[in-house]
């Protein structure tokens, strides 16, 4: 959330469209090395990341150990697009997928 709230007070930048969100989404969390790899689709609604950091710390898992991202990308997603967000893992490279994916949802008021 701090960081969409950074980019649209002090760098002046907004957006309506979850694809442009998306993307700028995708270069902090690609760039902070948070990250090795992630792919956004608005017409899967869904991310999907390789090479977390969490899943480095915790190799091996039988529920999914990158939530705390989700609760990121949503809290971005949320404050850039003034709508409400919501994001869950719903496989994790730790359970022994091939990569972690998010689903996203827009929270109807």
């Amino acid at each position: 959330k701090k960081g969409a709230i950074t980019l649209k007070e002090r760098y002046e930048v907004m957006t309506d469209k979850l694809s442009e969100a998306l993307d700028l989404l995708t270069i902090i969390a690609e760039s902070s090395r948070l990250i090795t790899f992630m792919e956004t689709s608005v017409e899967n609604m869904e991310i999907q990341i390789e090479g977390s950091i969490l899943v480095e710390a915790i190799p091996q898992s039988k529920k999914p150990v990158c939530e705390p991202m989700a609760g990121f990308f949503a809290g971005f997603l949320t404050e850039l697009l003034q709508s409400k967000y919501s994001i869950v893992e719903v496989s994790c490279q730790a359970q022994g997928h091939d990569k972690c994916i998010f689903k996203i949802k827009k929270e109807v008021k």
